[in-house]
């Protein structure tokens, strides 16, 4: 079952506190250190957002690749970085959909299987996020 299918089963208008409640409960802040979890958890009620009301990217065939690495880029770049550090999504995003056609690359590659490239593209983008933070 995708995230989001997780997520409409659950409130839509939480306040902090239950923000971070909702995302333990389906298990993605695992590992995120307490003072990173609010972080984090809006972090992904934006991608959330982004996701369900972007209908360019809906119609795309980027969408089901985007909602599957969007939140593992996320929790690698909240635990990568220090407390704080502004986060925002929209630079994020612009790195990873800069990146795609990498990812399509990837995907041409014969001794990868889908699990491999996503994860191996995830990780790397991840990592190149989490530098640039750091320069700042």
């Amino acid at each position: 079952m995708s995230v989001l299918k997780n997520i409409e089963q659950i409130n839509s208008e939480p306040d902090n506190v239950d923000v971070v409640g909702k995302w333990e409960k389906i298990g993605l802040l695992i590992q995120i250190d307490e003072d990173k979890k609010l972080k984090c958890a809006l972090l992904y009620e934006e991608a959330i957002k982004y996701l369900l009301s972007n209908e360019d990217i809906k119609d795309s065939g980027i969408y089901e690749t985007l909602e599957t690495i969007i939140f593992p880029i996320i929790y690698r770049v909240v635990k990568g970085v220090d407390v704080s550090v502004e986060l925002k999504l929209d630079e994020m995003k612009k790195i990873l959909i800069d990146r795609f056609p990498i990812l399509e690359s990837m995907k041409s590659e014969l001794f990868m299987t889908a699990i491999d490239y996503e994860a191996e593209f995830t990780a790397d983008t991840a990592n190149i996020i989490i530098e640039k933070y750091k320069k700042q």
